[in-house]
């Protein structure tokens, strides 16, 4: 180790544990292996709330797309990509004017301080049939969700396509409610 003092080996190997958790804490699933419970609050473009719970490369959680009762998330994904779903808990073939479920495939770009960036494409069925897709952004979290709940709408990728069809012909007064 000539030219290299004892300080600064200590000091360069010091540098780089501390890297390692920093590196970690940036990471949107966790990292291989691990299975502790990671809760992110993901808000996308439509103002859907995903509270949602990362435990190694799989997903679960709920979604509040404005209208009752909260839909099913699930989804996988690794350090780059997420594969989300929601499905509507009272799936109907879309008679009600609610998809039945849809999808959000995301690239997962890290922004610093447990904040990530999600672009996505979004696909919606009615009973197993392609009804919509899209593409839709948003940010996500570390921690649960403590924002509002969005107020309901007649886009997105909850919302059937006759719905929104309906509401653009009534016009933006028009808003489909979910039963209960």
């Amino acid at each position: 180790m000539k030219g290299y003092s004892f300080s600064f080996i200590l000091g360069a190997l010091l540098v780089v544990a501390m890297a390692v958790p920093a590196t970690q804490a940036q990471e949107f699933f966790p990292p291989d292996g691990e299975e502790s419970s990671i809760p992110i609050c993901f808000i996308d473009d439509f103002a859907y709330v995903w509270n949602l719970n990362l435990v190694g490369g799989s997903v679960t959680g709920t979604v509040n797309t404005g209208s009752p009762p909260d839909w099913i998330a699930s989804g996988s994904g690794n350090r780059t990509s997420a594969r989300l779903r929601a499905d509507n808990p009272n799936a109907d073939g879309c008679a009600s004017g609610f998809t039945d479920y849809f999808t959000y495939d995301c690239s997962v770009t890290p922004l610093g301080g447990g904040t990530f960036q999600l672009s996505c494409t979004w696909e919606s069925f009615c009973a197993g049939v392609l009804a919509g897709s899209g593409t839709v952004n948003g940010t996500a979290t570390r921690g649960a969700c403590r924002a509002a709940p969005p107020a309901p709408g007649t886009d997105g990728p909850a919302m059937s396509p006759q719905v929104q069809a309906s509401a653009t012909l009534a016009g933006a007064d028009a808003v489909s409610t979910y039963p209960n």
